[in-house]
């Protein structure tokens, strides 16, 4: 109870200077509705009513800021509300895995990520305020919250059945360090090819059809370096909080929050696996919680398209979202 309660007002604290009281206020409503909806919603539609509660209030602040700020770039709590909105969907499938569906009608996913009973009030707000992850990531499933908050993921010492406390100094400061790369390659990279040139008449008219190619994706990359470079910083951030520790491979990278070189390299060079990489883009292991809860309570035929459509919804722009990943960039309109 102590670690829950030190973790979520710190988190809290956090927002509050992050964010002021009003925009950490609109957080904390959205939480609230959800759990309401956790305790009281009928059972067979409550992770239904949960996720579009959620998503609506998110959606709503998507629109307001559209309608406000469109075109601008700023730092506001949208960016914790998504998080947020992550953590309380794949809790409330969770929650109708554990509470309203027979064991043998679960898959192997469903069984390890099963809640039983509705967290209490300490640590449902715990789970999502907690200030290593409230502002950018990463996500972990709520069972393996609850582990780490325990620290029965930590190996055991048979003489004393303790657990064996496991450095976390070099992977935190090796991944805060690694962050770093990101931020200083955003700063100085940035400028030297500036993205709004691709919307130039001459970038159409003096380059090639291969020119434009590489100074496109070369510009995707060097503006993508800032969100390397947010998450990456949010997992060390967990790791020094001792959060993320992976028993099974003795290593800190259960809550690996993204990986580039998969993002950048892989996924961009197979079409076929491009749709997947949007999850892989916004958190790799942090978001799949959610996307396959949402995968696993979804028909087949579409159940691809919907996680698609779900992860696009989140971030705000439905249709410039879909064209952006379909459409090549490089041709003019």
């Amino acid at each position: 109870a102590t670690r829950h309660a030190v973790l979520v007002v710190g988190g809290i604290l956090l927002c509050l200077f992050a964010y002021g009281t009003l925009q950490t206020g609109v957080l904390f409503l959205t939480c609230f509705l959800a759990h309401l909806l956790m305790l009281f919603a009928p059972g067979n539609y409550m992770h239904i009513l949960v996720f579009i509660v959620s998503m609506s209030c998110l959606a709503g602040t998507h629109i307001y800021n559209m309608v406000t700020s469109y075109g601008m770039y700023k730092v506001d709590y949208t960016g914790s509300l998504m998080c947020l909105t992550a953590k309380i969907s794949g809790l409330a499938f969770a929650l109708h895995d554990g509470k309203y569906k027979k064991v043998e009608q679960l898959n192997a996913d469903q069984k390890l990520n099963r809640v039983t009973e509705v967290p209490n009030v300490v640590e449902y707000y715990s789970y999502l305020f907690n200030f290593p992850s409230v502002l950018a990531m990463p996500m972990a499933s709520y069972n393996d919250y609850l582990v780490y908050i325990s620290g029965s993921d930590l190996p055991l010492d048979i003489r004393t059945g303790k657990n064996l406390l496991v450095s976390n100094v070099v992977p935190a400061f090796g991944k805060a360090a690694y962050s770093i790369i990101f931020l200083v390659a955003h700063m100085l990279l940035t400028p030297v090819a500036p993205i709004g040139y691709i919307t130039s008449d001459e970038f159409f008219n003096n380059h090639s059809f291969l020119y434009r190619c590489i100074y496109t994706y070369a510009c995707g990359v060097f503006t993508r370096c800032r969100y390397y470079y947010a998450f990456v910083w949010a997992e060390a951030s967990c790791n020094a909080a001792g959060i993320g520790y992976d028993a099974s491979k003795n290593s800190w990278d259960s809550l690996t929050n993204i990986r580039p070189f998969a993002v950048e390299v892989k996924h961009s060079l197979h079409f076929s696996s491009h749709l997947a990489s949007v999850v892989f883009l916004i958190g790799a292991e942090s978001l799949q919680p959610t996307a396959m809860h949402v995968s696993y309570n979804t028909p087949n035929p579409i159940a691809l398209a919907f996680v698609y459509q779900c992860s696009v919804g989140h971030h705000a722009r439905a249709g410039d979202h879909i064209l952006d990943r379909v459409c090549p960039t490089h041709f003019p309109n």
